[in-house]
């Protein structure tokens, strides 16, 4: 494996990137916190930091929810992702690039800390904290409010039940690898709310909002490489078949079987509630099938109800994906 982001900035910039899931299951999450945290800031134009910004999806994502005035700066540690963006973005008032690491003292005083994609799991556990810890007191010097976005792997998704038990391991991003290529590797760290909210009490800031979200709980991109849990269903795939109205996949593929490892009680509590209510819209589903016969737009109905089902049980846990945490100081 190879720790290289050679073929990184060609899967970001694919369109095939944004599937299904990505459109009706992802980015609605991120749109939402990003309105949320919009809600509490005050600048005309807003000041961005994009902490770990790649290509800059955080940006197109915040240019989707709002017409307010943007002065962004994406931040990457990676050459070749400020290269790229800095051709994608090349002319752009207002939005620059520069490759920096957010644990460096760069003085930046933003209205919003944006990140998106888990680029806070790229610091260990003692990084993580100090580094949050830095922003939050930063953030509570100025006289006016601050959000920041904090993007970063779930300790407990599904996708990867054998890494349960640990805080940092080997994450492999095969998911944008190119024909031939080793898949992307390196060390990231997992966090849940509680590694969160202890940087949040040892900075000791004045809060106007402390939120956690999960994102892609059944559909993040390692279902489909089952990478770290062979034999994982597909269910990325299959979902973007039901988004598809393809009627071919047997639905009861779809069935989901509670994940199991060392994990609190509140995460196996979950789980367990979770997969009886998504199995039971697919006994629905399938009991009308049998009565009425498989069609697309039925299909399509089903891809819509599970994801509202997931997006209103996700419960901040850290049994996504992504764990996003919203936090705004405010002085």
């Amino acid at each position: 494996m190879t720790t290289s982001y050679a073929g990184a900035s060609a899967h970001y910039l694919s369109p095939r990137r944004r599937d299904p899931v990505k459109r009706h299951w992802e980015e609605p999450v991120n749109h939402r916190i990003l309105a949320r945290a919009l809600g509490f800031v005050e600048g005309d134009p807003v000041r961005v930091v994009d902490v770990g910004s790649g290509t800059g999806d955080g940006l197109a994502l915040l240019e989707a929810i709002t017409d307010r005035p943007l002065d962004y700066l994406g931040l990457d540690p990676d050459p070749e992702m400020i290269t790229t963006a800095g051709a994608t973005h090349e002319g752009r008032d207002g939005v620059r690039f520069l490759q920096a690491d957010v644990r460096d003292d760069l003085d930046l005083a933003p209205d919003l800390w944006l990140s998106a994609g888990a680029p806070w799991s790229h610091l260990d556990h003692h990084d993580f904290r100090t580094t949050l810890v830095r922003l939050l007191r930063a953030a509570a010097r100025r006289d006016r409010p601050t959000a920041l976005v904090v993007d970063t792997l779930g300790r407990w998704s599904m996708e990867w039940p054998a890494h349960w038990d640990d805080e940092r391991w080997d994450y492999r991003m095969s998911f944008f690898q190119g024909a031939g290529d080793d898949p992307v590797a390196a060390p990231m760290s997992t966090h849940t709310r509680w590694t969160i909210d202890a940087a949040v009490l040892e900075a000791d800031v004045p809060l106007a909002a402390l939120e956690f979200h999960d994102r892609s709980i059944t559909v993040g991109r390692h279902t489909s490489t089952a990478a770290f849990h062979p034999g994982l269903t597909d269910y990325r795939g299959l979902v973007n078949a039901l988004h598809d109205g393809d009627t071919g996949p047997d639905l009861a593929d779809l069935r989901l079987d509670p994940p199991s490892g060392p994990a609190p009680r509140e995460v196996e509590s979950f789980f367990a509630a979770f997969a009886a209510l998504w199995n039971a819209r697919l006994d629905r589903a399938t009991e009308q099938e049998a009565a009425l016969g498989s069609d697309p737009s039925r299909r399509r109905v089903l891809a819509a109800d599970l994801c509202a089902l997931e997006h209103g049980a996700a419960p901040g846990l850290g049994v996504g994906h992504s764990l996003i945490a919203l936090i705004v100081v405010a002085p």
